[in-house]
């Protein structure tokens, strides 16, 4: 069942949560907490799209790809015709898929000459997202947390971040 409830100017959640996708598609940075992969499937023209949100807190796994789509749709119909798959994750659901292998943490210790609270607002600008268990910033590559890393390490010099990485065993 969907959740509908209404938010702002009398939305439902599932249009807040496509206009914020919508907006994402158009200037990537556009909508703190959200992130948009897009990957190749083989050597199609076709698309995977993950959408990493914790706005898919209360919406039902099965309702999530057609959001996305519509919201694909309205940005760019010919991109949302190449979308052969789509998902909304929370951030916590992509790390338990192994969706983001790879994250930064940080190292801070009491004593540290930075405070936890410039920490907290250097990861939010690399684009971490605020969960129940904290915040989190993955990644799909090695690559992609290494060049937020270096951008973290050039705002707050330091012992004060690392890249871990974690592997999905299947149980």
């Amino acid at each position: 069942m969907a959740v509908r409830s209404q938010g702002r100017r009398g939305k439902t959640r599932q249009q807040l949560i496509q206009e914020a996708i919508k907006n994402v598609l158009g200037h990537p940075a556009a909508v703190p907490g959200m992130r948009i992969m897009e990957s190749a499937i083989g050597r199609s023209d076709s698309l995977y799209a993950t959408v990493i949100s914790e706005r898919w807190k209360d919406i039902p796994r099965e309702d999530r790809w057609k959001i996305i789509l519509d919201a694909y749709r309205e940005h760019d119909d010919s991109k949302a015709r190449r979308i052969a798959v789509a998902q909304g994750l929370t951030m916590e659901e992509a790390l338990l898929l192994g969706v983001l292998p790879f994250r930064i943490v940080t190292t801070w210790k009491q004593g540290d000459p930075v405070t936890l609270d410039q920490l907290t607002r250097a990861l939010l600008s690399e684009g971490a997202i605020k969960t129940p268990s904290g915040l989190l910033l993955g990644f799909q590559s090695l690559d992609e947390a290494k060049q937020a890393y270096v951008h973290l390490q050039e705002r707050i010099p330091g012992p004060y971040w690392a890249i871990v990485h974690e592997i999905v065993r299947p149980e």
